[in-house]
């Protein structure tokens, strides 16, 4: 007895130790993530200038409804952007480690404080590992909120827990972070509010009618976040920029949301199961079987395989198809918001598996012998082979030459404030570590990021254009001619993203040529631009129904990797 202890010690640690080391590579190489340009440097900008309570009013009147996020990204940008972004991944990680901590402890109490500790670690290194468009989520300050929501639902759910158990101070709590969650991002709200519904009818079918009232004021914790964010001044606003002109409810699009919701689920869903990291829950379940009891026998006896990946497939349609309807039946969930679906669809799925499903799979002695020698060996290769993980080594490699070019940039920068230039000219970035880079457009002004360091506008030039003073005249100018030939001499996708935006009508500027527009999204798509394949389909829409359905499909096929 004594010897198999020591055994499973010394596995335990190892596990804590290979995780740890997972999360601190990651945290690492946010230690060399630069600010983001654009909405990073909006909510400095706005707080600045007009002051930290004005600021929350003007962004729930006129940007969005989205309270928690603001008063998240204002709070945070106000430190400084330099300083505080190198540290964001680390703190989003410990919040990451510490939600999942109280939800492991919660629905296991059994527990030991080593085993809560290293399941928390190991959750979070897999949803690094598994988790899309890291660099939208993880690593970009103003995307943040997507991942930070994931730990508010793990918190929630604790708290619900504990609050069914008879916890007064755990009912009030878990009202109040539910709806910050919905008040956050929309996908949440949704999420929270659907599985609240769900529990409501879960608990009045077993005629546990006081926890259904207590599951029915957790619904109206979400709703009420939603009305907040729906119903916000800066919410129509948006819609009416965002959004093409006729975006909104209708019977029409109800009916014609259903195909690209279809589409866009089915491709999602297909993605979400060729994740190798998933099937790791699996291999597990004989341990968990015998160790965890299930939270509902009757459920547990009905419950199938076939039935978790149905849920599966029904949430990643779900929340497509909403998307869908509103912004015109085509466009679908941004990457990160497909990243949130992602996890809600991950949490979903192991929450089923562990605590729902106990059938004839784990029953099996060959799968019991199959998984005792292969769980770990199993667990670890998907680790190390995830997408996400290379990107992390590969990025590592780079990342400090990419954080020195943009530091000797920034001061270039100041260097130029210093000299009284205002509309300042820097050299695009040629070092492009995968996970955390970003760089400024070539035809943008970039107002908020110039107002940060003390000018009027900032622009980045290819060097082939900063060693032509005549070229950058032209384009200082407003002519876009010197950008627009050399990006037919070659490939850059960026310089054609650029140039597209520019001409693009949906951004309300003096330049907009619908015809310019297209035909530069078109040569991005074609040179494998995943921003212009998104914009394309949108520009395509109204023409061609079926190329704006190829373009999406294309470009969530691009962006979400295996």
């Amino acid at each position: 007895m004594s010897e198999r202890f020591t055994v499973i010690t010394v596995k335990r640690k190892g596990i804590l130790v290979f995780s740890a080391v997972i999360v601190v590579m990651f945290c690492v190489l946010g230690w060399f993530s630069r600010p983001f340009p654009g909405d990073d440097f909006l909510f400095y900008d706005r707080v600045a200038s007009e002051g930290f309570i004005q600021a929350q009013i003007s962004q729930y009147m006129e940007e969005n409804g989205r309270v928690a996020n603001h008063l998240f990204m204002d709070v945070f940008t106000q430190f400084g952007l330099e300083r505080i972004y190198p540290l964001m991944a680390s703190i989003t990680s410990a919040v990451y480690i510490l939600a999942a901590f109280s939800l492991i402890g919660t629905l296991i109490p059994s527990l030991t404080f080593a085993a809560k500790l290293t399941l928390s670690f190991l959750t979070c290194a897999l949803t690094l590992c598994f988790t899309y468009s890291l660099s939208e989520t993880f690593y970009w300050l103003a995307g943040m909120p997507y991942f930070w929501s994931c730990s508010l639902m793990m918190l929630a759910l604790s708290l619900a827990v504990k609050a069914f158990r008879g916890s007064r101070s755990s009912f009030f709590l878990c009202m109040a972070v539910l709806f910050i969650n919905a008040t956050n991002l929309e996908q949440p709200c949704v999420f929270q509010g659907i599985t609240a519904f769900l529990a409501v009818i879960f608990f009045a079918v077993r005629r546990d009618y006081r926890r259904a009232k207590i599951s029915c004021v957790f619904w109206l914790a979400s709703v009420a976040g939603f009305c907040v964010v729906y119903f916000a001044p800066g919410t129509a606003l948006r819609m009416q920029l965002v959004l093409p002109s006729d975006a909104g409810l209708s019977a029409k699009k109800i009916i014609a949301g259903v195909i690209p919701a279809l589409s866009l689920g089915v491709l999602q869903t297909f993605q979400f199961f060729a994740k190798p990291l998933l099937y790791s829950v699996i291999l597990f379940m004989p341990v968990i079987a015998g160790k965890i009891p299930v939270a509902d026998v009757r459920l547990s006896r009905r419950l199938r395989v076939w039935h978790i990946a149905a849920a599966m497939f029904a949430v990643s349609m779900f929340m497509q198809y909403m998307m869908g309807v509103i912004s015109g039946g085509v466009s679908g969930l941004p990457v990160r918001g497909v990243s949130l679906n992602m996890w809600m669809m991950c949490f979903t799925w192991h929450i089923l598996w562990v605590f729902f499903y106990r059938g004839d799979l784990i029953r099996s002695e060959g799968f019991r012998n199959f998984c005792a020698k292969w769980r770990w060996p199993v667990l670890i290769l998907s680790v190390m082979v995830s997408a996400n993980f290379i990107d992390c080594v590969k990025a590592l490699v780079i990342a400090p030459e990419y954080a020195a070019e943009y530091d000797a940039r920034a001061e270039a920068i100041h260097e130029q404030v210093s000299k009284g230039v205002s509309d300042l000219i820097v050299p695009r970035l040629s070092t492009k570590p995968e996970l955390i880079f970003s760089d400024i457009g070539v035809l943008s002004e970039h107002k908020r990021d110039a107002h940060y360091y003390g000018g009027e506008t900032l622009r980045a030039m290819p060097p082939e254009i900063l060693s032509d003073d005549g070229a950058v005249r032209e384009i200082m100018s407003g002519n876009p001619a010197p950008l627009a030939r050399l990006a037919e001499k070659g490939s850059d996708s960026s310089l054609m993203y650029g140039l597209a935006l520019h001409y693009d009508p949906k951004f309300h500027n003096e330049h907009s040529d619908p015809g310019e527009a297209e035909k530069w999204y078109r040569l991005g798509s074609e040179n494998g631009s995943t921003y212009c394949m998104k914009s394309l389909s949108r520009v395509v829409l109204r023409k061609n129904f079926r190329e704006a359905l190829y373009w999406i499909l294309r470009y969530h096929a691009e962006t979400l990797r295996l």
